[in-house]
């Protein structure tokens, strides 16, 4: 089974019960998954092995560049909504979802030279979502220390502020992506799972490339996020496709507007100049003297895994062989081999406490 059937499964698992078999969803796995063809040895009685570390190394990879989404067959009502989908470019009459209104008053007050940490936690204590979330990380595993905090207060002081700031725009993320769409929870779900899943790719790649681990993680989770739009605007306009959105075409529409949508977003977040220019082109492979080409590399690197693994649309990438893994310098890194091997559990355990 791969990643993106699991996930679906997930999503509509009864509560108390058995996950529900999707067949939608098995029918999505057409490249047939590194994840699937373990599933597939282990029922015949063979060692799955050899073959469990090299997920990154598909039978039939063919491509060595980052890969469009591309446009599947489109229905008349669903040229329709492409049509409506566009008019909002220009921000008129967009509903673009707000920052967390306590989020919004603690990154103003982290934006200070001086930031007073009690404050910060007596901020949070006001929500009872963020203080729970604040605790939460602060005793994960890659916070927690000798003894278990549950406390705001020492919870913040173990975070520090550029954490606090990454859990702050994670949460407004989150709520981002589920209100206003409930007649669309699948593909929320599966929006948010994505962007979290790239999010936790990139602070792992991060060491290996040179870059900011907090960094990372809030460009991953964020550089789709004009798909948060789109979802709303589809969910809006739900009548014009009374048969519904199946995933192919909801990640095409995504893919051609996401960037559009992605940079008001980031306008009205105000979000910091270097990921907003980020989240507006990200697909385009970067120039010598592009001075963000280690994060915009990273991205691209991101998005395949993310593929790879069944996060999104499979693709078979030649990962060693691609231009993305030889301009980070990553194909003879052991380190890399690691990270690889390591993944799609990470993953799957990442997924299970998002």
């Amino acid at each position: 089974m791969g990643l993106w059937s699991w996930m679906l499964e997930k999503i509509t698992e009864p509560e108390g019960g058995q996950p529900t078999p999707s067949r939608k969803a098995n029918a999505r796995l057409s490249g047939g998954s590194a994840v699937a063809t373990l599933e597939a040895q282990d029922e015949n009685g063979t060692s799955a092995q050899a073959e469990e570390a090299k997920w990154w190394a598909p039978a039939n990879a063919i491509y060595t560049e980052a890969q469009p989404v591309k446009q599947p067959d489109l229905s008349p009502e669903i040229k329709g909504l492409e049509n409506i989908i566009v008019t909002y470019f220009d921000g008129h009459d967009l509903n673009i979802p707000p920052l967390l209104q306590i989020a919004e008053q603690i990154l103003s007050k982290l934006k200070k030279p001086k930031t007073n940490l009690r404050d910060i936690a007596d901020k949070l204590a006001e929500d009872q979502i963020l203080a729970a979330s604040t605790l939460r990380m602060a005793n994960s595993p890659l916070y927690r220390g000798v003894d278990r905090i549950a406390a705001l207060q020492p919870a913040v002081t173990r975070l520090g502020t550029k954490a606090i700031r990454t859990l702050l725009v994670r949460e407004s993320m989150r709520a981002a992506t589920f209100q206003g769409t409930e007649s669309h929870q699948e593909l929320a779900d599966l929006l948010w799972l994505r962007s979290y899943a790239s999010a936790h790719i990139m602070s792992r790649l991060a060491p290996l490339v040179g870059t900011d681990p907090e960094d990372s993680f809030l460009v991953g989770l964020l550089h789709d996020i004009g798909s948060v739009v789109v979802l709303r605007i589809v969910s809006k306009y739900e009548n014009v496709c009374p048969n519904g959105l199946d995933l192919d075409t909801f990640d095409y529409l995504c893919y051609e507007s996401h960037q559009e949508f992605g940079e008001l977003l980031a306008t009205d977040w105000n979000l910091p100049q270097t990921v907003r220019e980020l989240i507006t082109d990200h697909h385009r492979f970067p120039s010598e003297d592009d001075p963000a080409k280690k994060e915009r590399l990273q991205l691209q690197l991101s998005d395949m895994l993310c593929s790879m693994l069944g996060y999104a649309t499979q693709i078979p990438y030649d990962l060693m062989n691609s231009d993305v893994v030889c301009a980070l310098g990553l194909s003879d890194q052991p380190k890399f081999i690691r990270l690889l091997e390591k993944l799609p559990a990470e993953l799957a355990e990442e997924m299970e406490e998002s």
